[in-house]
């Protein structure tokens, strides 16, 4: 799971807390990852009446068959690094975020994780963040770095990534946080999962 709640404060920060306590609650019971947002979207709209969102890419990962099951509620798409140190951009269609309406439409996806794929989740902090003559990092640079990783595990391509950000920032001020998730597939069939948050 990834996430990213809009606006900043103790709101917002309670707000995301809240989700994810529905979320954990709510993957413990066997459901689809679409019926879990679903139903985190419906308590969230129920209980929380104001104009706060938050945008999830909530997966289940099959450690047998290496398919990754997932749903997105509005979140950047996820990335796809091919053992040849090919980058694709998963195809999408639109997804809304939890905690505007309470019918949403949701992306819902399947994909297969081959030997030395790395899956990465990323916020929008990452492609937002600005260097100081105000350029943005950008999807672009995102993919041309993560091409170069193809024989890094799933922490190694974390700490590259945000290591490539941080020195391409130069220490301007930032004004959202970034959250990387990556997952590797090694070729011995374990998978390996990093979080790194900046």
């Amino acid at each position: 799971m990834i996430g990213d709640v809009a606006d900043k404060g103790v709101p917002s920060a309670l707000f995301m807390a809240r989700a994810h306590a529905l979320l954990m609650a709510e993957a413990d019971i066997g459901l689809t990852a679409g019926e879990v947002l679903r139903m985190v979207n419906t308590h969230i709209t129920r209980l929380q009446k104001s104009t706060q969102f938050v945008t999830v890419l909530y997966g289940i990962l099959d450690l047998k068959t290496r398919v990754f099951s997932y749903a997105r509620a509005g979140h950047e798409p996820p990335l796809l690094l091919h053992a040849d140190g090919s980058v694709e951009r998963i195809p999408h269609s639109p997804g809304m975020a939890l905690g505007l309406w309470e019918d949403i439409t949701l992306d819902e996806r399947s994909l297969q994780l081959l030997p030395g794929d790395t899956l990465l989740l990323y916020t929008d902090g990452m492609t937002d963040c600005r260097d100081p003559k105000s350029e943005p990092f950008g999807l672009d640079r995102i993919k041309t770095n993560l091409s170069g990783l193809a024989n890094f595990n799933a922490q190694q391509v974390c700490d590259h990534m945000l290591d490539t950000l941080n020195h391409f920032r130069d220490g301007s001020k930032q004004d959202d946080d970034v959250t990387l998730v990556a997952v590797s597939a090694a070729s011995d069939q374990s998978t390996i999962r990093a979080t790194k948050k900046r």
